[in-house]
């Protein structure tokens, strides 16, 4: 859910082909609006079972969360697997429909477990650090009692520079904030399907909400900054070298903060009826899930 830099565009150009020559298509200079090319299939670097989403922490490690099995699976930059955790359960360690996860800044990482209605935190090593429940105050005032607090279902989960935490809540389609000591701190509503965030590295918080086909941008205290139209729904979202990495069914984009989309790469996938779950760039390789593969592009 982190720069893209102005050369991200150069770079993806000639980045997507695997085992075979370079597209022709050239990448959009910084001062080009977008222009579109077609990588080749690659072969698939990792399995799943029920994959649901894609996240890269800054050392370049990949986190695969895995619904169906209930697990987190660990990938070096090459794509090959270091470690899986997790496993089906309501206690420590254990996960019931995990939803997503923030490696945050490759030391400390968040797992959105939507089915136990939790945020679980693990240090690097997956060593648990706390259990922080999704919940926030009811109408009636301050939680104080058991009936004053309203539950949630966690999809997705970021944390700020300033250590506060943003969990998307699938059951009340709202973003909810968490200050330092975990404590509730606000709400943010209006959307109408939100399925994943990001936070910039000012703070800035961006969400992105597939039911309106547009991302909302908020600044460090939750008020809203700009809004910005996509032309198909999106299904994640990442931040990277300054630019935002807008996954949609069968394409990755690649977007300003001010909305500005420099290119669109359409994805072409083995099988013509799977989608695109999510995308993560680690060094000089795109990888691309679908709900029961991993995909890694290279430059030649």
């Amino acid at each position: 859910m982190r720069s893209l830099g102005l050369g991200l565009a150069l770079f993806l150009a000639g980045s997507f082909a695997h085992a075979q020559p370079a597209p022709t298509a050239q990448a959009p200079d910084a001062a080009d609006s977008t222009r579109a090319m077609t990588p080749t299939v690659p072969s698939a670097v990792a399995t799943f079972e029920d994959a649901v989403s894609l996240s890269a922490d800054p050392t370049g490690r990949l986190y695969v969360v895995d619904a169906a099995a209930a697990t987190i699976t660990v990938l070096d930059a090459a794509g090959r697997q270091l470690a899986t955790h997790g496993g089906p359960g309501s206690g420590d360690y254990g996960f019931f429909e995990p939803a997503g996860l923030d490696p945050t800044n490759g030391l400390a990482l968040f797992v959105a477990d939507l089915g136990n209605q939790r945020v679980q935190r693990f240090e690097r090593d997956f060593r648990l650090v706390r259990s922080i429940p999704v919940e926030q105050p009811g109408e009636d005032g301050p939680i104080d009692r058991v009936e004053d607090v309203l539950v949630g279902d966690p999809r997705a989960v970021a944390l700020s520079p300033t250590d506060e935490l943003h969990v998307i809540d699938a059951r009340s389609r709202s973003v909810l904030t968490y200050d330092v000591d975990r404590t509730f701190e606000r709400s943010i509503g209006g959307f109408r399907d939100p399925v994943d965030l990001a936070v910039t590295d000012d703070g800035t918080l961006v969400v992105a909400d597939r039911g309106r086909s547009r991302l909302v941008v908020y600044d460090t205290y939750g008020f809203r900054l700009r809004r910005l139209d996509l032309a198909e729904p999106p299904v994640a979202l990442a931040f990277a070298r300054g630019r935002l990495l807008v996954t949609t069914a069968r394409a990755v984009r690649v977007l300003d903060l001010d909305g500005v989309e420099r290119a669109v790469y359409p994805i072409p996938l083995p099988d013509p009826d799977d989608t695109l779950i999510g995308s993560a760039l680690v060094d000089d390789h795109l990888f691309v899930l679908t709900a029961t593969a991993l995909y890694r592009y290279k430059r030649p």
